[in-house]
């Protein structure tokens, strides 16, 4: 009928403005990343992750959870619990660090630490950051996950 194809239609002009929309805003986001000097997120994903062995020590792992379960505790970071819905028990827990500047203020031996490595990491590797004033950097999401019975992430050794 008339209506259905007017429909239509118009879904289809919303649709073809929506696209335009949205590859104008990846153009624009595309420039954005060239003017900064850094890498677009298509050739990021496309890059192999960097493990630092011995980033922590045991002693020191133990005391950035219990730093975390404190931080916790005193509600100064916001947490957020994940169910599964095949699972009846908790299976996640997200504490989110980085709320109102508390990785950056109570957790500064870690967040100094983390920023360094980022800066080595990126000096071998990519030299993005190279030139860039460390201070002028920040994390934009620091969290800790906590798995449940039976949830957690896996890690293939490599042979």
């Amino acid at each position: 009928t008339i209506l259905t194809f007017a429909v239509g239609l118009l879904a289809g002009i919303a649709g073809k403005a929506s696209i335009a929309k949205g590859e104008a805003r990846q153009g624009a986001q595309e420039t954005l990343f060239e003017k900064l000097g850094l890498m677009r997120p298509l050739d990021a994903k496309k890059t192999e992750a960097v493990r630092v062995p011995g980033f922590l020590s045991e002693e020191e792992i133990v005391a950035l959870l219990q730093q975390v379960t404190s931080a916790a505790k005193r509600e100064v970071v916001a947490t957020e619990r994940r169910m599964m819905q095949s699972e009846p028990i908790f299976s996640q827990r997200a504490i989110y660090l980085h709320t109102d500047g508390v990785f950056r203020n109570e957790f500064r031996w870690l967040h100094d630490r983390l920023k360094d490595a980022v800066f080595d990491v990126d000096a071998k590797n990519w030299q993005i950051l190279q030139g860039r004033d460390k201070e002028r950097i920040n994390f934009r999401t620091v969290e800790i996950i906590e798995y449940g019975p039976g949830q957690g992430l896996t890690y293939k050794a490599a042979s």
